[in-house]
């Protein structure tokens, strides 16, 4: 279980870096992108918790 967390997990961090890169480069909004950082960091403290 805590496997198949951890993979989802790792896509949530890639499509937050994607977020990152985009609101860097001025092409997406920079809220959404701290707002699914944020809940990166919590997801990723749940599973490391499990």
């Amino acid at each position: 279980m805590k496997i198949g967390l951890g993979i989802l997990v790792a896509i949530l961090w890639l499509f937050t870096i994607g977020l990152a890169i985009m609101a860097a480069t001025g092409t997406g909004s920079y809220s959404s992108f701290v707002i699914l950082f944020a809940l990166a960091i919590f997801s990723t403290i749940g599973w490391w918790r499990l």
